[in-house]
């Protein structure tokens, strides 16, 4: 099986979290769930989640970026998802999170939409 792995580096504006795989252990998912924790209280509270290496949407991933989300809202930021895959795309559509994330196609894209909100950074 695929190696699954989530990488986050910062950036002046938004931090950036990239997700491959396939299936994510949730041990990994803690340590998203701990650093987008850690960062919000760093002030940063704009996030872009890459998934264009991503291979399927499970429910242990769908929750961490329901929690990142909520998260990153509270302190008055947003998450945007870019590059979705097509299938995954779907599987946000099958349990209606297209309507609770901001997508973009790319992350030019989100960039340029994280900085067209309200209070951006």
């Amino acid at each position: 099986m695929e190696k699954s792995f989530a990488h986050i580096h910062e950036r002046i504006d938004y931090s950036l979290i990239t997700l491959k795989g396939v299936s994510f252990e949730s041990e990994q998912i803690s340590q998203i769930n701990n650093e987008v924790s850690r960062l919000i209280e760093r002030g940063k509270k704009n996030f872009i989640v890459d998934l264009s290496e991503l291979k399927i949407m499970n429910s242990t991933v769908s929750s961490m970026l329901l929690i990142s989300l909520k998260k990153a809202r509270a302190a008055g930021g947003d998450l945007i998802l870019a590059n979705v895959p097509d299938l995954v795309a779907r599987q946000l559509d099958i349990v209606k999170l297209t309507s609770v994330f901001t997508i973009a196609r790319t992350t030019e894209q989100a960039q340029l939409k994280l900085k067209s909100k309200p209070g951006a950074e």
